[in-house]
């Protein structure tokens, strides 16, 4: 089950043992003569928010630095959401950190060091055990533009860079370089509204104001590493007619995730 745990500092060191039963406080003693303050967060100094992708790490000191290390046998970070994963990680919060996670649920081991004006003045050692959720495959999926036409007609390929199996079952079109482009429709002679691997997999048309749209029952679509094409029937303005549209801005939902999307930039060359 996904939740925040929030790090509090008693002493120079802190265990694992801890982390379920700091309490709320204002300051406390990280080391002689060394007061922490945690004024923007009094629940802990070391704040983890998985509940949200990519992972949130919150510095809560008001006035010291921090340095964090990540290591797992099963886990690979990304930090700064940069797509390159890697594992060990170390990284320095000021403020926010956010880092992704790819690879199988399990125990990551967390030390965090705490500096004033360069010195460390306190640390946190602790192993906690992460979820990786499938959105962190579904931000490796990029998009390339393989046919672009004046009628509207637009196509275009999937890749899914991660190591993981991704299953997409919901698309929308949050924006375009056509401001006309109102709808993605039916191209004349063409059943499908989207298609993919040649199969019709949405059958309504749907606006382009970034609602998702769910696949038809049983057309969800595995991406598992290899490329697979996909083929719009035509975007239309308001009155029905089809316009050329080169640039869009594709949202693809995961079937295994409702709740999360990923915003995948297609760009004709």
């Amino acid at each position: 089950m996904k939740r925040r745990a929030f790090i509090g500092l008693g002493a120079v060191s802190i265990s694992a043992g801890l982390l379920h039963s700091v309490g709320a406080f204002s300051s406390l003693s990280a080391g002689r003569g060394v007061v922490v303050s945690a004024a923007s967060d009094p629940k802990g100094i070391l704040g983890i928010n998985d509940e949200v992708y990519p992972v949130e790490f919150t510095n809560n000191t008001d006035n010291l630095s921090m340095t964090v290390t990540l290591e797992s046998t099963a886990i690979s970070f990304d930090v700064d959401d940069d797509g390159e994963f890697e594992e060990p990680v170390t990284f320095n919060i000021d403020e926010i950190k956010k880092v992704g996670l790819q690879g199988d649920d399990g125990t990551v081991s967390i030390s965090v060091n705490l500096f004033d004006n360069g010195s460390v003045v306190g640390s946190i050692d602790l192993d906690r055990i992460f979820e990786v959720p499938g959105v962190a495959a579904i931000r490796q999926v990029t998009g390339s533009v393989t046919g672009a036409f004046g009628n509207g007609r637009y196509e275009f390929s999937l890749t899914n860079e991660s190591d993981d199996v991704v299953t997409l079952d919901g698309f929308g079109v949050d924006w375009t370089d056509n401001s006309n482009a109102a709808w993605v429709g039916r191209d004349r002679g063409n059943d499908a509204i989207l298609k993919a691997g040649g199969t019709q997999r949405i059958a309504e048309r749907f606006r382009t104001n970034g609602d998702v749209v769910d696949v038809s029952n049983n057309q969800e679509i595995t991406l598992d590493g290899t490329g697979v094409d996909f083929e719009m029937g035509r975007f239309s303005n308001n009155s029905g007619n089809g316009v050329a549209v080169n640039d869009v801005d594709l949202i693809v939902r995961g079937s295994d995730n409702p709740d999360i999307t990923v915003t995948v930039e297609l760009r004709a060359d």
